[in-house]
C-alpha cells in the first residue's frame, strides 16, 4: 500500500505519474486519495496510451485534475516520450488511436513472454495477464512483477536490468508514433504536447525535437534530472517560450523507500505559468481552471 511518509517538502502540482490503468501498481482511486492527503493542489494522471483511469481518479482527488497521457514516439531510431495535457478525454480520434496502441502493447507482452521461456523461465501468458486489470495498458512492469512473484528475480529492477530493458535478451521493441503524429493527435484533442524527461533520452534526437515549433513544453523536473540539468531545461523553456512541467513519474513504491508521489513537480509560481499556458492555448481544460 502507499505509505504516507513526508521526508521532504511536497510540491504544488505533480504532473506525471502512472496507475494500474497502465503499468503503475496502484489504482487511480488510491492515487487520488493519496495526493489529496498530501495536499497536492493539481495533478495529472499520465498513463501510457490510455486515459481510462482519469474519470475514477477525478472522483477521489480533491484538487485540480488535468487530463494527461504519455505517448511513445520514435525519432531517429530512439524511443522518445511525449506527454499530453489538458485535452478532451472524450475525443473520439484520441481514444481510437490509444485503443490501437493498447492492443499492440498486449501483443508485445506475449512476445516478451516467449523470449523469457526460451531463456529458461517458463512463465505462462495467464501468469502475467491475470495481474493486468481489464482495459489496462499492458507493459513490461507487469512482466517484471510476475518474474518477482515466481522468484526468477529478486526485484523488478533486477528483472529490467537482466532481461527487459533495452538491449537485454527478452526486450521486444514496441510500435510507436512518429513525433508529428503524436503532436497532431494531442493538438486536435485540444491539448498541449510536452517532451517527457529529456534527460533520459538521446541528446541529438532531443535537440531536433526542441526545434519543432509544434512542441508546447518540456518536462523540467523529474527524478532522473539533477538540479543542474533542471536549471538548464528551465532556461531553454524561457528562451523558447515553452511551458515548464514536472512530476514524479511514480509507478510503484520501491522496497525500503518512501513514496516519491507528490515530491517532484511544480512549485506554485511555475504552476501559475503552466496554467496560463493551458488557457492561452485554449485547451479543453482551460474553462475549468
Amino acid at each position: 500500500m502507499l505509505r504516507f511518509i513526508r521526508t521532504e517538502p511536497v510540491k504544488y502540482a505533480d504532473l506525471h505519474f502512472h496507475s494500474s490503468a497502465s503499468d503503475g501498481k496502484y489504482s487511480p482511486v488510491s492515487l487520488g486519495k493519496y495526493l489529496t492527503r498530501r495536499r497536492i493542489a493539481a495533478a495529472s494522471l499520465t498513463d501510457h496510451d490510455t486515459i481510462n483511469g482519469f474519470k475514477s481518479f477525478t472522483k477521489s482527488y480533491r484538487g485540480i485534475a488535468i487530463p494527461g497521457v504519455e505517448l511513445s514516439v520514435i525519432k531517429d531510431g530512439h524511443d522518445i516520450h511525449i506527454l499530453g495535457y489538458g485535452f478532451d478525454p472524450d475525443n473520439n480520434r484520441l481514444n481510437e488511436k490509444l485503443a490501437y496502441y493498447r492492443d499492440v502493447r498486449h501483443k508485445r507482452v506475449f512476445h516478451i513472454i516467449e523470449r523469457l521461456r526460451d531463456l529458461g523461465m517458463p512463465i505462462s501468458n495467464e501468469d502475467v495477464v491475470k495481474n493486468i486489470p481489464p482495459g489496462a495498458s499492458a507493459g513490461r512492469p507487469h512482466i517484471a512483477r510476475t518474474l518477482v512473484a515466481r522468484k526468477w528475480v529478486r526485484s523488478e529492477t533486477e528483472a529490467f536490468d537482466k532481461y527487459l530493458d533495452y538491449d537485454k535478451p527478452a526486450y521486444v521493441p514496441k510500435a510507436k508514433m512518429t513525433l508529428s503524429e503524436a503532436l497532431e493527435l494531442i493538438h486536435q484533442a485540444r491539448g498541449i504536447a510536452v517532451l517527457a524527461h529529456p534527460g533520459k533520452s538521446n541528446g541529438d534526437s532531443i535537440q531536433k525535437i526542441i526545434q519543432n515549433p509544434d512542441l508546447d513544453g518540456i518536462e523540467v523536473w523529474h527524478p532522473n534530472h539533477s538540479d543542474d540539468l533542471s536549471r538548464e531545461w528551465l532556461t531553454i523553456t524561457k528562451e523558447t517560450d515553452r511551458a515548464a512541467t514536472g512530476g514524479s513519474d511514480f509507478h510503484a513504491s520501491a522496497e525500503g523507500k518512501s513514496d516519491s508521489l507528490g515530491m517532484y513537480g511544480l512549485e506554485i509560481g511555475v504552476w501559475i505559468l503552466f496554467k496560463k499556458k493551458l488557457i492561452e492555448r485554449e485547451t479543453f481544460i482551460a474553462p475549468y481552471l
